[in-house]
Parts: structure tokens; C-alpha cells; sequence
């Protein structure tokens, strides 16, 4: 993970730069009322300020795209393994009612 906005993000290609882009597209619009990601982009060339700007959204679409990727690969729950109780309630109800099992007779 980049620790800064110093560390560059270096994506692998034009498509993971546009992927990392589309993560922090719309909150430089909403920072950035009179112009948008392509303006930065545009003048990046002849703008220090800019390549700045542009390389700290980069840095702040790897962090998401860090999150994105590490909430992706987590398993997920298992059947079986044991489940939050308000879960097992609920679950219980919907079995009684596709057995049609008295409600009054579950745990």
C-alpha cells in the first residue's frame, strides 16, 4: 500500500489506469465544481500543481482499489458455520414456514 502521495502509482496499463481513474472520478467532480478529470489530465504537461493533484487522486484510487480487491478475495461464510444469532433466528422462521412447522414448537 502507498503510504503517500510521493509513492507513484504505476498501473500496468492504459485499462488499470482507466479502472483506477473511474474510482475517484466522481468525487474530484464533486470537489471540482468548474472543471473535470480530463481538464486535470489535460494540462498535467505544463502543471506541476496538476501533476501533483492527479498523482494524489492515483494514490487515493489504489488505496480504494486495495479495499475493492481485499473485500473480493475474503471467503465467504460456508453453510454450516455458525451464524450471527439474529440470522439463525430469521432462518429458522423462513424453515417453518416452508415446512409448514407450528412456530410455537421452534427453540
Amino acid at each position: 500500500m502507498l503510504t503517500n502521495s510521493h509513492d507513484f502509482v504505476r498501473p500496468s496499463g492504459d485499462e488499470e489506469r482507466a479502472w483506477l481513474e473511474s474510482l475517484v472520478r466522481e468525487d474530484f467532480a464533486r470537489h471540482q465544481v468548474d472543471e473535470t478529470f480530463d481538464d486535470m489530465k489535460r494540462r498535467m504537461p505544463f502543471s506541476r500543481e496538476d501533476q501533483g493533484l492527479y498523482r494524489e487522486w492515483m494514490a487515493l484510487a489504489a488505496v480504494r482499489a486495495e479495499a475493492l480487491t481485499a473485500t473480493a478475495s475474503r471467503p465467504h461464510a460456508l453453510p454450516g458455520q455458525e451464524k450471527h444469532r439474529l440470522g439463525q433466528e430469521h432462518d429458522q422462521h423462513d424453515m417453518a414456514e416452508d415446512a409448514d412447522v407450528d412456530e410455537s414448537d421452534l427453540p
